[in-house]
């Protein structure tokens, strides 16, 4: 392997269609792994215990670029791979994982993945010294094809369905000021903002940025576009450049889950079939769009004019109110006199991870509340949290019934069902047309939110406000954030 070091002028880099490929782990990992590889491969120089040290290093990068790309759905920094990916990068992946485990390299345990059912959850065990990221060209020519091959095929997927977005994904156009970001990130770890997890994982995007790493892909049920900005921490926000020089400025969709729900009830209360059938006929499985439209049919007939009063008032809370804050003002006083905790408020959340419910505390009510109701949008409808009886009762009667019948299958019914719902009309749909009338305008998404320079923000949040007014007949709040140290906030 050549070592690339951090930093370093002159650094030779591998590329396959002029993008960069190479390893990034940690060096004191690193020297430790290649000690233990030689101890073993004395013992047994050929066979099946023999253990490759490209192999080795690509899988404790895979499991510890997982945990960096989730960000902090990344619970205890153990993240969820499935048998099947694993073994698309090398068919005996077991003895690697087993060679891992034992020398202590790694954890796994049984997890939960909520998308793709039962999966192993694997961690990376961090080194006691200092972090030293190093970025390394395999030696072996025909692994490193390999795992080139199958990043090359998850881009040229995207870029078929989104190739107006994935263009500007690349090193040319998108880097970093990885000087200043280490700087900072420095700095606010020496101030102990960070937790080591937190720091390392900064550390590790800057330079995958810094390299010109650039991945992104646009699979899974959500039919999202995830790439490398997709949990990029927002106190790195204002380091990222366009072509060297120019900021980025992000034009967000104000509370995105529960405006796609009002807007989609605007629809169907308002007789908009067309864009109804176009919003169910986005949603990814034949079966599932099919049982969604036959729900969604039967509800529509038997509301009444009560429940469609109620409905409104959703709307109308989504639109004037904030409906965070909403509900963070009618959790009922001993609720919130039950979950106070030393001048703090939060609740125990269950981790699917380790199986137990934990204390997780919030900076404010609305932040809760927030969380809160996502988890009830998504949870099982058996979900008897007192927190999620509270939403119940808070959101109106109506809305829990839509709710309800959507999950009548499978709880992730619905949450599939917006997360397609936004990536349709956020990828599909605005950009692509903005792309066609400004394709010189760079476009970066986030999911509900879309960044882009100063040159063309304004435009685009008039070109987002109107698409969205147009689709769904209410009028969304399509919020400007400069992508500036003023407006980042240290996480």
């Amino acid at each position: 392997m050549k070592t690339l070091i951090t930093g370093k002028e002159g650094v030779m880099r591998t590329k396959i269609k002029n993008r960069v490929f190479f390893i990034q782990l940690d060096e004191n990992i690193f020297q430790r792994l290649k000690y233990e590889v030689a101890q073993n491969n004395i013992m047994y120089p050929k066979g099946d215990e023999n253990i490759q040290l490209d192999i080795a290093c690509f899988f404790v990068n895979l499991i510890d670029k997982r945990r960096t790309l989730l960000g902090e759905e990344a619970e205890d920094g153990y993240v969820p791979l499935m048998s099947s990916i694993l073994k698309k990068y090398y068919y005996d992946y077991k003895r690697y994982i087993n060679f891992l485990r034992d020398n202590g390299f790694i954890e796994v345990r049984e997890g939960y993945s909520t998308f793709q059912g039962k999966s192993k959850q694997y961690r990376v065990v961090p080194s006691k010294e200092p972090l030293i990221l190093i970025q390394r060209i395999p030696e072996d020519s025909v692994f490193s094809k390999k795992i080139q091959r199958i990043e090359t095929k998850e881009r040229a997927r995207a870029d078929r369905s989104c190739g107006h977005l994935t263009k500007w994904l690349h090193p040319r156009y998108l880097s970093i000021n990885a000087s200043e970001a280490n700087k900072k990130v420095d700095e606010l770890m020496s101030q102990g903002y960070y937790s080591d997890g937190h720091y390392e994982k900064r550390r590790q995007k800057i330079d995958l940025l810094e390299f010109g790493y650039i991945s992104y892909k646009r699979e899974g049920k959500d039919n999202r576009l995830h790439s490398i900005l997709t949990n990029l921490p927002k106190d790195l926000r204002p380091y990222l450049l366009f072509q060297q020089e120019k900021q980025l400025i992000s034009l967000d969709l104000k509370s995105s889950q529960p405006f796609m729900l009002a807007g989609f009830i605007n629809m169907v209360i308002e007789g908009k079939n067309n864009e109804v059938d176009m919003s169910v006929s986005k949603i990814l499985g034949i079966s599932r769009r099919k049982a969604i439209s036959d729900i969604i049919i039967m509800w529509k007939e038997k509301l009444s004019s009560i429940a469609i009063a109620e409905l409104k008032a959703y709307i109308k809370i989504v639109l004037e109110d904030d409906i965070y804050d909403y509900i963070g003002r009618n959790l009922s006083p001993e609720f919130i006199n039950k979950k106070s905790r030393l001048g703090r408020f939060g609740d125990k959340f269950y981790s699917k991870s380790s199986g137990v419910k934990k204390w997780k505390p919030f900076s404010n009510l609305r932040d809760f509340s927030k969380v809160t109701f996502l988890e009830y949008l998504y949870s099982s409808e058996k979900n008897n949290e007192e927190r999620i009886q509270e939403v119940r009762r808070i959101i109106p009667r109506a809305v829990s019934d839509l709710i309800c019948h959507l999950k009548i299958h499978a709880k992730n019914d619905f949450p599939i069902f917006l997360q397609n719902l936004e990536s349709f009309l956020i990828i599909d749909e605005i950009t692509r047309k903005f792309a066609r009338r400004y394709p010189k305008a760079p476009l970066y998404t986030i999911h509900d939110s879309v960044a882009t320079t100063e040159e063309y923000a304004h435009v685009l949040k008039e070109t987002m406000e109107k698409d969205l007014f147009n689709f769904f007949g209410i009028t969304p709040n399509v919020v400007t954030e400069p992508w500036s140290e003023d407006s980042s906030e240290a996480a």
